[in-house]
């Protein structure tokens, strides 16, 4: 699915973000990141521009889905590399939608003090 990319790709997340009971993959990488929608059958097509999660310009290199909003739908969290602050990019399903993108999205709470 890749090579028609090139690249480097460096992680993966799995989640059934369109509740539809099959595992979606999100694939993080260096220049573009691509979504890949389970169509059930064995195939998976690329969503990536529909879902504007290319995060295109940036390093990521890891993502994770959970239900930031408590919606019942799984929202999508890209933590990038070699931005040195603490804003990534959180990206929020909608039912019968288009996705938004919360970006930059802090991640704050994660900071913690060096030991002596």
């Amino acid at each position: 699915m890749l090579h028609r990319y090139g690249g480097f790709y460096f992680g993966v997340a799995a989640g059934d973000y369109d509740n539809e009971g099959y595992p979606d993959t999100y694939m993080t990488g260096y220049g573009r990141s691509v979504l890949y929608h389970n169509n059930g059958d064995g195939t998976f097509t690329d969503v990536t521009a529909t879902a504007c999660v290319a995060n295109e310009d940036n390093w990521a290199t890891a993502a994770g889905w959970f239900d930031f909003d408590h919606a019942g739908r799984l929202d999508l969290l890209v933590t990038n590399y070699l931005k040195y602050d603490w804003n990534h990019d959180l990206l929020r399903s909608s039912r019968g939608g288009s996705p938004s993108l919360l970006r930059p999205f802090s991640l704050r709470w994660f900071e913690y003090a060096p030991l002596p």
